[in-house]
């Protein structure tokens, strides 16, 4: 599901090639009608994690990009107001109009290349305003408390 760029690295004096970051979404979209099937699975949830992560890493997680009032976002602070709105509603709205489609989607939408391996086992309430790297923290228990496997797809309003 990641796709890498290779781009050669010089160390001393010999070149090797190294990926660059991965984005968690394949080539297209998929569509999910009814909004009770659109769960997202662990994996997706742990992949969405890495690739904030990174975002975070190399300085690309700013509030209000471009004006006066932007900021950086912190991985140890950022919500899920942050991550719909800074996150999830730009990724999807850049990479859909670099596609010519126009389209909006969920975020479990964007990731999947398989929609009907989506469906949710059960839902998840958060507080919009908790950490995200708390809410994962509590997904990581839940999935090793209850034998989880990175497959099993739960409902989430967020994504």
């Amino acid at each position: 599901l990641f796709k890498f760029a290779r781009k050669p690295i010089g160390r001393r004096g010999a070149a090797r090639s190294c990926p660059a970051m991965p984005v968690p979404w394949p080539k297209r979209a998929s569509s999910i009608p009814l909004i009770e099937n659109r769960g997202i699975s662990i994996k997706q949830l742990r992949d969405l994690r890495t690739y904030i992560q990174r975002l975070y890493k190399t300085g690309m997680l700013r509030r209000k990009p471009g004006t006066d009032e932007e900021e950086c976002l912190h991985w140890s602070t950022i919500n899920m107001y942050d991550i719909s709105d800074f996150i999830i509603k730009p990724v999807i709205s850049h990479i859909e109009d670099k596609r010519r489609t126009g389209k909006r989607c969920s975020w479990v939408e964007f990731v999947t290349s398989q929609p009907e391996q989506q469906v949710p086992q059960f839902m998840i309430s958060h507080a919009w305003t908790g950490y995200f790297q708390d809410f994962m923290a509590a997904i990581d228990g839940l999935a090793k408390d209850l034998g989880l496997a990175g497959q099993v797809c739960v409902w989430i309003c967020t994504f």
